[in-house]
């Protein structure tokens, strides 16, 4: 199954980090814990700036281990309760 909408997300996201003169790292770890996280700890050794979790099985884990590092993070389209969130209101939410 193809995850049309983490593809929309990803492309955008790029367009607009490219357009700041920023270097987005883009991954996608299946929605496996295990990748998850050791996707997220290769970022911080990178040194990254932000991160940006989406899709992700618990995003407090990821954002625990962002604050541990002084990283800031945010959800999209994520609960979570270490980092803000900002969710989707898809037409059928809408409607009720």
């Amino acid at each position: 199954m193809i995850n049309r909408y983490f593809g929309s997300i990803a492309e955008r996201f790029e367009e607009m980090a490219r357009e700041r003169g920023l270097l987005p790292i883009i991954t996608c770890t299946r929605r496996r814990p295990e990748l998850e996280i050791e996707a997220v700890k290769a970022m911080l050794s990178w040194q990254v700036d932000w991160v940006v979790a989406t899709g992700a099985t618990n995003p407090d884990k990821i954002s625990a281990l962002c604050q541990q590092a002084g990283v800031p993070t945010v959800n999209l389209d994520l609960p979570g309760s270490l980092s803000p969130s900002v969710i989707r209101i898809t037409t059928a939410a809408r409607k009720r």
